[in-house]
This record gives structure tokens, C-alpha cells and sequence, in this order.
């Protein structure tokens, strides 16, 4: 608004200083006011000032102008310029107090499929129902712990699968009912939970952990993460801030991490950080010989 303000002023400006040299060749022509009839040689003078005075003024305008663009762009696109790092590191999700505090944080993602999103939200909103619930202390509370680490390290133990350690576990754990916390538990979990947990338990312990860094410490621009062109997350991603992203497919898929921003006429623009393959096909470590079953007994 205000720059517009300013083009009408200019624009009202000029119209009005042409008008005004009209007039002043009218009078100094027809002679009238202080005037001589016809154009002299003081007329003649007078024209060439006033003409110089605005082919300076306009040159001098158009040359500042073109230098503070110049200036201004310059400063802008030094400001402005994506400096983005991407690094792959360790999953950090080691229990669940860790996934816990991870999936609350606002500066944490998760780029997977809906279905598997909406996986992680039922299990951080069960963990969350059960910390609230069952108030632990002692001996009570490491069992309770080791219960719910279970999904976060099962690949570490040799068993059958995580749905039939939950199974032995509400069958034949705790059967005098020693501790009633792990009573209730056994009660809560339904076949259906335990089945997403033993989802929930493939998904955490297959993503794969990416820290991205704004070392623009200006200017910010918008990220986004896709999975064959698909949108897995969007990134406001703030100058000078860290965020983290937990990646999880069960096939390979081609990700692309791009930032989009504006230049200086307010164009939007995009910038590929990275692409590359997202494969779950490495190298597990061998898992001990370790019977979950035998793991958990409490005498």
C-alpha cells in the first residue's frame, strides 16, 4: 500500500512539472507576464537549464536506482541463500521413555505411509494411557519397564515373533498375581493391540534416524521430505534450528529432501538437497540366543 502511495506521488509529480514547463512556454511565447513576445535568447537559456536539470535529475535517478537494485538483490540472495546439512545417524528410539519424549517434541518428524503413521499414534497414545495408569515403583516398575521395552529390542532375542512372547507373557506371567499393576496390564492389552505393537515393534526397529540442519541463521524456508514423489512430511524449516526425521518404509522407495523458498520479485522457487534409494536390505546383527520367555520369569 505504501509503495503504491509513493508511485502515484511521483507519477502526480511529473505530470505536474510538464504541465508547468507547458505553461511557462505559453507565457514566455505570447510574451505575457514578464515575458517578451517570442522565444530570445534568455528563453533559450532557460530551456537549457531546465532541460539539463531533468536530464540529470532522470539520469541520476535511473543510475542510483539501478545501483540500489543491484545492492538490495545482492544483500538479498546473501541473506536468503538454502544452506542446508542432511546427515543420516543412529535411530535413537532405544525404549520407550525415548520414543516417548521423541514423539512429542515438535521438532521431530516421521515420514512414512498413513497406515503406519496412524500406527505410532496408537501406540504413543496406549504407552501414554499405561504410564498414566499403572503407578510402579520397585521391582514392580522394572518388570513394568522390561513389559514395555519389549517391541523396542525384540530383534535382539532370539524368539518366534513378538505376538507369541505377549501371549506367553498374559498366559503364564505373574499367575499368583503378585503384582497388580502387571494384572491390570495383562487385562488391557487386547489381541488387537498386540498385534500393533508387533507392527509398531517393525517400524521403530527399522527406521532409519536423518538430522537436518537451517544454517541460515535469517532466513527459513519450507522442506519437504518425499517418497516417489509423494509427500512424506513437510518441514517449516525456522533459520538456525535442528529438526530430526524418522524415516520407516517396508519397500525401497526413491526420497527426495527439497526446500522451497522466494527470491527477491517473490517467485517461489525449489531447491533438491538430496535424493537417494531408501532400501530396508543391510546387514541385521544376529540375534543371541535369548528365549524372551525365559528372560522375563520372576520367581
Amino acid at each position: 500500500m505504501k509503495k503504491m502511495k509513493n508511485i502515484n506521488y511521483k507519477s502526480l509529480l511529473l505530470i505536474l512539472l510538464f504541465v508547468v514547463i507547458i505553461i511557462f512556454g505559453i507565457l514566455s511565447y505570447n510574451g505575457l507576464l514578464f515575458f517578451t513576445s517570442g522565444f530570445n535568447n534568455f528563453d533559450f537559456l532557460l530551456f537549457n537549464i531546465i532541460g539539463d536539470a531533468l536530464l540529470v535529475g532522470i539520469v541520476t535517478h535511473i543510475s542510483s536506482k539501478n545501483i540500489s537494485l543491484s545492492i538490495s538483490k545482492k544483500e538479498f540472495d546473501r541473506n536468503n541463500k538454502i544452506n542446508i546439512t542432511i546427515n543420516k545417524s543412529r535411530n535413537e528410539i532405544i525404549n520407550y521413555e525415548a520414543f516417548m519424549n521423541i514423539y512429542k517434541n515438535n521438532d521431530i518428524y516421521f515420514a512414512m505411509s498413513e497406515s503406519d503413521r496412524k500406527i505410532i499414534d496408537y501406540i504413543y497414545k496406549l504407552y501414554d494411557c499405561f504410564l498414566n495408569t499403572l503407578m510402579c515403583e520397585g521391582v514392580e516398575k522394572q518388570l513394568l519397564d522390561t513389559l514395555l521395552n519389549i517391541p523396542f529390542f525384540f530383534k535382539y532375542y532370539e524368539d518366534e515373533n513378538i505376538e507369541d512372547s505377549y501371549e506367553e507373557i498374559i498366559k503364564k506371567f505373574d499367575p499368583n498375581k503378585r503384582f497388580n499393576n502387571i494384572s491390570i496390564l495383562k487385562e488391557l492389552l487386547t489381541k488387537e493391540d498386540i498385534k500393533k505393537l508387533s507392527r509398531f515393534s517393525n517400524i521403530i526397529l527399522n527406521c532409519k534416524h536423518y538430522v537436518i540442519t537451517n544454517l541460515n541463521n535469517v532466513e527459513g524456508c519450507q522442506l519437504l521430505a518425499t517418497s516417489d514423489n509423494i509427500v512424506a512430511c513437510k518441514i517449516p524449516c525456522l533459520p538456525n534450528h535442528t529438526y530430526d526425521v524418522f524415516m520407516y518404509y517396508n519397500s525401497d522407495h526413491w526420497i527426495d529432501f527439497m526446500a522451497f523458498s522466494f527470491d527477491y520479485d517473490s517467485k517461489e522457487y525449489v531447491t533438491n538437497l538430496s535424493g537417494f534409494k531408501y532400501t530396508n536390505n543391510e546387514e541385521n546383527m544376529k540375534p543371541a540366543k535369548i528365549n524372551l520367555k525365559d528372560f522375563i520369569i520372576v520367581k
